[in-house]
């Protein structure tokens, strides 16, 4: 849940501010220790998907949010909630178009890219199974 409402809060070009209260004797409570190592695990793998990253100019997606490297094309797909089908639906302006998708973390295979119509892709996990969020990292390119 805080994973979503930080990569909600950078898609929407904001930031996240997350605040661990000290107990009285200045230590953090276990579970919250616990909640902050779960988090920084999940941004070594992920981080680059939040920090240096803001709006997409996309809009809202069912399966999760985009976010968009500063100063680059590159969009990061962060999926909470994976498709039945196992293929991310892609809608892009009409002058773009996916190059290339990755996993962050994962084997650096590229994922298989399917045009369906005019502005439109899914891209293919080839079966992949998560037990977490995760990126895809997808490069942007000029339509034609």
């Amino acid at each position: 849940e805080v994973l979503e409402m930080a990569a909600r809060c950078v898609a929407m070009g904001g930031n996240f501010v997350l605040n661990f209260g000290p107990m009285g004797d200045g230590g953090i409570r276990p579970e919250e220790q616990a909640l902050a190592r779960g988090i920084g695990d999940w941004m070594h793998v992920n981080g680059g998907a939040i920090a240096g990253c803001g709006t997409s100019g996309l809009p809202k997606i069912d399966w999760g949010w985009w976010t968009r490297r500063t100063g680059t094309t590159d969009l990061n797909a962060i999926v909470f909630n994976l498709p039945l089908s196992g293929a991310l639906p892609v809608v892009l302006p009409r002058n773009q178009a996916p190059e290339s998708a990755t996993i962050l973390g994962g084997d650096g295979a590229p994922l298989r890219i399917e045009p369906t119509r005019p502005g439109e892709w899914l891209v293919h996990l080839g079966g992949r199974t998560f037990t977490q969020p995760f990126t895809v990292r997808v490069k942007v390119k000029p339509a034609g």
